[in-house]
């Protein structure tokens, strides 16, 4: 994948159409083109198979629907190879659009059938949603009254300014409070098993976590797993439509003047469909990352949710700044919000599975509950690694951008223009999209073995 990125010029200097020099021996645009459809049609194939398998977990009485959705989801994915076939042989496919739409739609009434199916009988990878308050403990004495009781001061505090006998007006607040500072209230609170005292000497209070459902439906790992499969193939169709609509290969092509500018982009450096589905595809999986590490907090994973939004919106960013200093910028923005995600991760992982997994003396069964935990543990290092994965091409993709990214003196240098940048935009999405591949294959095989298992 790096060599992708990073090898030697394979292309053919040859002719005068630069966008028709090859990648071994194939056209860069058709390149696209085909790691594209295999994209679309790999995602396609891992939320199907992921369905499949669950479903297959538990027979009941009735099984039609299952049967049901096999029968259309896998007729649908035939169609579509075998349009996508003919479509390669170059063969004439009258209405294409609207055959494809025609192949395409028993598919996604097939995943709709195995999903209902799923969600009747095979309640797999639940997760309950709540959210978490943190309560002060009650407000302790002498701060909880308007009428000050003089019980706690020296002998004659009552008559020393500011301090007065009956009712402070709400305007009283600062004498109110200099005459507390009078009073042996650090004792009294000191004595509060609300509170703690720190090293230092300071009180603080303890706090009091109180959890809270709001949600009485119970949401499901998988989801978000066929959820962002779908997404993931959805945007490569798009790319695939919009690169052999300027392929030349069909002058014919209907819809053409729908299909978006993918090569043009390439050309240009950029390419913001790849942010815009990361900006969803990265998201969905990080909440559940996040949920299957028992962080549960609606508020704290909508906010990882938004960060990672805005960490692969940086990365739009860059593509679109041609400053070495501004997408440096923004490089460690996104990167230190990237790094704080998966400490929040692992954090909340170790602390969680620590009880279950420390023998003790009255707690014997850690190596039972660790087979439990075996299946968590490598599902966040193969995340960790799919994700860093992309963060890595994007590094190494920005430094040959800006050739070297800085020289000795440390001044940021220009970046490179013309057919080297294509070059460079081309290699590195090739590089991404075999990472697609990977990442949520991996993922998806995780799951359905994890799923199988707990059969």
């Amino acid at each position: 994948m790096l060599v992708v990125l990073l090898g030697p010029d394979w292309f053919d200097d040859k002719g005068h159409d630069k966008s028709r020099r090859s990648f071994c021996g194939v056209r860069r645009k058709e390149l696209l083109v085909r790691l594209n459809t295999l994209a679309f049609f790999w995602h396609l194939l891992l939320a199907f198979t992921l369905l499949t398998t669950l479903a297959f977990l538990k027979d009941t009485e009735d099984d039609s629907l299952r049967e049901w959705g096999i029968f259309l989801g896998g007729s649908g994915y035939f169609l579509l190879l075998l349009l996508a076939y003919y479509k390669h042989k170059g063969r004439e496919v009258q209405m294409f659009p609207l055959v494809f739409l025609l192949a395409l739609l028993p598919l996604l009434i097939g995943l709709v059938c195995l999903s209902s199916y799923v969600q009747e009988n095979r309640k797999v990878f639940p997760i309950q949603l709540s959210t978490t308050y943190n309560h002060p403990p009650v407000i302790p004495a002498p701060f909880d009254s308007e009428i000050i009781d003089f019980s706690l001061f020296p002998p004659g505090s009552n008559s020393t300014p500011p301090c007065k006998v009956g009712v402070y007006a709400p305007e009283e607040f600062v004498d109110w409070f200099q005459c507390l500072r009078k009073s042996d209230w650090k004792k009294t609170i000191a004595a509060n098993p609300d509170f703690i005292r720190a090293p230092n000497g300071r009180l603080f209070p303890k706090g009091n976590w109180v959890p809270f459902e709001p949600f009485e439906t119970t949401i499901y790992l998988w989801w978000g797993v066929v959820f962002f499969c779908l997404v993931t193939a959805l945007f490569h169709l798009i790319l695939l439509w919009g690169g052999y609509a300027h392929t030349g290969r069909d002058d014919h092509f209907e819809w053409r003047r729908c299909a978006v500018p993918y090569w043009k982009w390439i050309q240009q450096g950029r390419q913001p469909l790849r942010w815009a589905e990361y900006s969803i595809t990265a998201s969905v999986m990080i909440v559940l990352i996040l949920s299957i590490n028992r962080v549960t907090d609606i508020y704290q994973i909508a906010y990882s949710f938004i960060l990672m939004e805005l960490i692969n919106s940086f990365g739009a960013g860059i593509d679109y700044t041609n400053s070495p200093v501004i997408c440096l910028w923004f490089w460690v923005c996104s990167g230190t919000a990237f790094f704080w995600q998966w400490v929040l991760i692992f954090n909340s992982y170790f602390q969680t599975i620590k009880p279950y997994v420390e023998r003790r003396e009255n707690f014997t069964a850690d190596l039972l509950w660790k087979q439990l935990f075996d299946f968590i543990t490598p599902l966040n290092w193969v995340i960790l690694l799919s994700f860093s994965s992309f963060a890595v091409v994007n590094l190494i993709h920005q430094c040959y951008r800006f050739r070297g990214c800085l020289d000795r003196s440390l001044r940021p240098k220009e970046e490179v223009t013309g057919e080297t940048r294509t070059r460079l935009m081309f290699k590195a999405e090739v590089a991404y999209i075999l990472l697609s591949f990977l990442s949520k294959g991996l993922l998806v095989i995780i799951v359905s073995a994890a799923a199988s298992s707990q059969q």
